[in-house]
């Protein structure tokens, strides 16, 4: 198999995980805003989040589904599922209590010790992505999030 065709498929399993869990905060949007606020970590920002992920993970979706967004949308998610997974653990540590807001097919049946597993399989998956990419487009990228950063911001003149 070749390597576009390996990120491909890893990509098309990340955009069914983010299509089930974006469809399935939606659907049950209010149980998932209401758990999200139960949270002792992220019940502050509850309202934000609610509003913000699911449309997050369905526009991450096409994303990753066109070639030419595809890098950038892995970057991103990356950054959501490490956040994900670093929630997971600090639930699962330091919390006194744990309220379920994981929506889906998946999410509900999970556990939060294999739901933790499963995030970290999943961001695996993408380091993979990433790394298959081909060097060219990874380096225009690395260009463009240099020129973001407050360090690319400064003039060098």
């Amino acid at each position: 198999m070749k390597r576009k065709d390996i990120q491909w498929t890893i990509c098309l399993l990340l955009a069914m995980v983010f299509i089930d869990s974006g469809l399935g905060k939606l659907l049950e949007f209010q149980r998932f805003q209401t758990e999200l606020s139960k949270s002792p970590f992220v019940h502050g920002f509850a309202g934000f989040l609610a509003f913000g992920l699911p449309p997050a993970e369905l526009c991450l979706t096409a994303a990753l589904l066109s070639a030419r967004t595809r890098l950038k949308a892995l970057y991103a998610s990356l950054f959501l599922m490490a956040s994900f997974t670093f929630y997971i653990w600090v639930m699962m540590t330091k919390a006194w209590y744990l309220p379920c807001a994981c929506m889906g097919l998946l999410g509900e049946d999970l556990g939060w010790g294999a739901h933790l597993a499963v995030n970290i399989i999943i961001t695996l998956l993408i380091l993979t992505a990433l790394l298959l990419h081909p060097e060219k487009e990874k380096q225009g990228a690395k260009d463009t999030l240099h020129r973001l950063s407050p360090s690319g911001l400064r003039s060098d003149g």
